[in-house]
Order: C-alpha cells, then sequence, then structure tokens
C-alpha cells in the first residue's frame, strides 16, 4: 500500500475515529482497503473512470445504492470522485468448486434472478 492511498482514506470525513486501513487483494481497475474504524469495518475503493473499460464510478454508486436498497449489498456510507466505501461483510470468496456445489448454484442463480428483476426498478428511482 502507498502512503498516498492510506492518507487519502484517513482523511475522509466519514470516519468517526482514526482508522486503521489494510490492503485487499483483487481488484483490476481499482485499489481496495478493509478499513476499522472503532467497531465497525468497511471497504474503500480507489478508482477513477476508465472509459476504455467502459467503468463510470458514478455508475458503479447508482448500481451501489440500488443494490442496497433492493437488499442485496451492503450499505454505502461514503462516495466522492476516486473513493467508495461500503460497510464490510464477512463472507468467504467463492471458488470453481463452490459453485459447481448445486446448493450453492441454486442460491447464486436466485440471487441473480433478483439482482436482474429488482436492479432497474430501483435505479429508475434513485
Amino acid at each position: 500500500m502507498n502512503g498516498t492511498s492510506e492518507h487519502k482514506i484517513a482523511q475522509l470525513d466519514c470516519w468517526q475515529s482514526s482508522v486503521e486501513i489494510e490492503p485487499l487483494s483483487g481488484g483490476m481497475t481499482n485499489l481496495n482497503f478493509k478499513v476499522s474504524d472503532c467497531a465497525e469495518k468497511y471497504v474503500v475503493r480507489l478508482g477513477s473512470d476508465d472509459p476504455v473499460h467502459l467503468i463510470s464510478r458514478a455508475n458503479e454508486r447508482a448500481a451501489c445504492k440500488a443494490a442496497f436498497e433492493a437488499g442485496l449489498s451492503p450499505e454505502l456510507i461514503h462516495a466522492e470522485p476516486g473513493v467508495l466505501a461500503v460497510r464490510f461483510i464477512e463472507g468467504q470468496m467463492f471458488q470453481e468448486s463452490n459453485v459447481r456445489n448445486n446448493l450453492n448454484l441454486a442460491r447464486i442463480t436466485t440471487l441473480l434472478k433478483l439482482l436482474h428483476q429488482t436492479i432497474p426498478q430501483k435505479l429508475d428511482s434513485l
């Protein structure tokens, strides 16, 4: 993690106290961090628009709000150009074997259907 990213995250006005910041792996077009503030945990994503890859952070922010409204995503707690912060959810990243499990696959399919049915309605209401 570079000091500039850490400093930028620490200076966000959404924190209630000083924060602990740790980098998260993944993210091809952004930097991801787990941030602890008092007893709460968050994920902060740093990244800018990338027209080559059709990435619009304004669209990402709207989709994040809509997904939360639909009960499919953690709450967005802060957004500004280049920064998105959501509540952290404990979990595990599925591997191919997890997805091939019939129980998991049924859960994934149900969530994808719900996502495609509700997110467009929620986007229209934002």
